[in-house]
């Protein structure tokens, strides 16, 4: 798999998406550690941001992975001043080399804003098109009903009748949904 690596031009006129830098480790702790991002996320016991130190080893770890092409790591900027307001996450699915998860998540006091929406459609054209991507999907939280109505007002949709990659387990509350390039909708931006 080749390289993920994020055009500098990646924006509209609401967000920019550019990879983590290892000086954005102090807001990405705060973020990951922000109790509405940790009450609907599961980080791994051995993978929680629970320092800036381990948030800048995550960083790092995330422009391995993008070079492997296995997986990249963005912060969610503003257009207006690329003030960083949140995070999203896009991981190849172990075994295939055209299907990824995204995550994402915005600082509490930017929220309800369009940045969550924006960062998601910027990523899927950017996923579909220059990555060559087949089908992204999402794991949420089934008590994200935010989160939920932004992926399915973006083109995302049950999984039904579409094979869960074995490599993405769910956890009995989740909503797990799904898009490919004609299901996606940049329409109302």
């Amino acid at each position: 798999m080749s390289a993920w690596s994020v055009p500098d031009d990646l924006a509209d006129e609401t967000v920019a998406l550019r990879a983590w830098h290892g000086t954005d480790a102090e807001w990405l702790c705060e973020g990951f550690n922000a109790p509405e991002v940790v009450a609907q996320s599961e980080q791994a016991e051995d993978l929680k941001v629970d320092s800036p130190q381990t948030a800048y080893e995550m960083v790092f770890e995330a422009a391995r992975r993008a070079r492997a092409g296995a997986g990249i790591g963005l912060a969610i900027c503003r257009s207006a001043d690329r003030e960083p307001v949140g995070s999203l996450e896009l991981d190849a699915l172990e075994g295939s080399h055209d299907e990824a998860e995204i995550g994402f998540w915005v600082l509490g006091g930017c929220r309800r804003q369009g940045y969550a929406r924006a960062a998601v459609e910027l990523a899927l054209e950017w996923a579909f098109g220059p990555l060559g991507l087949t089908r992204v999907w999402a794991e949420i939280d089934g008590g994200n009903a935010g989160s939920v109505a932004l992926l399915r007002a973006v083109g995302f949709h049950e999984s039904n009748g579409v094979t869960l990659p074995p490599s993405m387990p769910t956890r009995r509350t989740s909503v797990v949904l799904c898009t490919e390039p004609r299901g996606f909708s940049t329409t109302s931006r």
